[in-house]
């Protein structure tokens, strides 16, 4: 918790009185988002998007599914989700969204041939493709624009970084991002 910046506390009344947790970990700094998980019972809503974007996420681990469907919703995005590749080229191709978040370690098919069959139908090169993968460095970068993705994020990834890659633009390639969300 510290590592990531937050704080932890225990609380207690003294022996066969229970104990409290309290776990507080940011999520931005500065003039980003503000923080809206907290243990401690207080909530706080972030900020919503500047522009509304529909975002797929291709993602076979739920806890990491779920987490990042809560955060682009609270952000006030559209999102939808896949679970597999197969599922994951079948919703990128008739929903066309604008932002498609994609796990390269698929079941089925792996990210690298959703990116591939995606962009060699009609339209597909029009699509903006961010690759989800825990390795990092220049080979997986490679691997990812290689196989058609727009932008690399190695996870965990960093809201800020996130909200960034959610918000650029189709023309926008580039600069790889590689920092810590939760």
């Amino acid at each position: 918790v510290e590592l990531h910046g937050g704080t932890v506390a225990a609380i207690s009344e003294g022996p066969g009185r229970g104990s409290e947790l309290v776990v507080r970990l940011p999520l931005a700094k500065g003039n980003q988002a503000t923080a809206y998980l907290h243990f401690d019972g207080q909530t706080q809503a972030p900020s919503m998007a500047a522009h509304k974007r529909r975002i797929l996420i291709v993602e076979d681990s739920e806890d990491v599914r779920n987490t990042l469907q809560e955060i682009l919703e609270d952000l006030g995005h559209e999102v939808t989700v896949a679970v597999n590749g197969p599922e994951g080229v079948a919703k990128l191709l008739a929903l066309r969204p604008d932002v498609a978040l994609v796990d390269v370690g698929l079941p089925g098919i792996d990210g690298y041939e959703v990116a591939r069959r995606v962009r060699a139908d009609p339209g597909g090169d029009q699509l903006y493709l961010v690759a989800l993968t825990g390795y990092g460095g220049p080979e997986a970068e490679a691997r990812s624009e290689s196989a058609g993705f727009d932008l690399h994020l190695t996870k965990p990834v960093n809201i800020r970084d996130l909200q960034q890659a959610v918000s650029r633009s189709k023309g926008a390639k580039g600069s790889v991002m590689n920092k810590s969300i939760f």
